[in-house]
């Protein structure tokens, strides 16, 4: 089944993305309210733009049996990701030094970290929709539902998710992390391309992000 995507809509939502990404780059964020702010209006920015080029109404239909499904579809990439960062941190310690390795490692979970600097009710009820639900749900109305299926219009599935997820890994700017992220990408592609809805996908993103969610919360 083929789900026609609005490409001027699509194009629309990736550049209002980048300009707000731009944005936050040009203006400080002295504090972590304003972080907040920032990442609110991503997400509502891709949720509000996304649904303007699918077609929300078949890919996101909600069935119990889907939810649950991508949740244990979740728990399998938690742990796949997990084997896969495990063995690129020691491929990577062996040719740069494991120090060397942990110091990247540890800038590149600065970002998270800083979410989780102040742990009170409020701070941590933000992060967690964040967290938790808006980041699965607008990159996978973006990547999945738009990038994805648009790209499978002109060229083969497989291509397609390889150009998502590849898209995918580089836009969260991790060098350490770039290939467990590159394999989130290309399995919740699987996912959607074989399930053709949001809802499995979205359930198994926010399923990892919730496992992080939970460690850093309490580790």
């Amino acid at each position: 089944m083929v789900f026609l995507v609005n490409k001027q809509w699509l194009a629309i939502t990736l550049i209002g993305w980048v300009i707000i990404v731009a944005c936050s780059w040009i203006i400080p964020l002295p504090t972590l309210a304003t972080k907040f702010i920032w990442m609110a209006l991503q997400q509502a920015w891709l949720i509000l733009a996304g649904l303007k080029a699918i077609q929300p109404k078949k890919l996101m239909q909600f069935e119990l049996a889907k939810l649950f499904s991508g949740i244990r579809a979740g728990l399998v990439l938690f742990v796949l990701n997990t084997a896969i960062s495990y063995v690129v941190v020691l491929i990577l310690s062996l040719i740069f030094g494991m120090e060397e390795v942990l110091m990247v490692l540890a800038n590149e979970r600065s970002g998270i970290g800083q979410l989780f600097a102040v742990k009170n009710q409020i701070t941590l009820v933000i992060v967690f929709f964040l967290v938790v639900i808006g980041a699965p749900v607008s990159e996978e109305i973006v990547f999945r539902g738009g990038l994805l299926q648009g790209l499978a219009q002109v060229t083969s599935a497989r291509v397609a998710n390889f150009i998502t997820a590849l898209i995918f890994a580089l836009v969260h700017y991790y060098v350490i992390q770039f290939l467990p992220v590159f394999f989130s990408g290309l399995y919740l592609g699987w996912i959607y391309l074989k399930r053709e809805n949001l809802v499995e996908p979205i359930a198994a993103h926010a399923t990892v992000n919730f496992i992080g969610f939970m460690f850093n919360l309490f580790i």
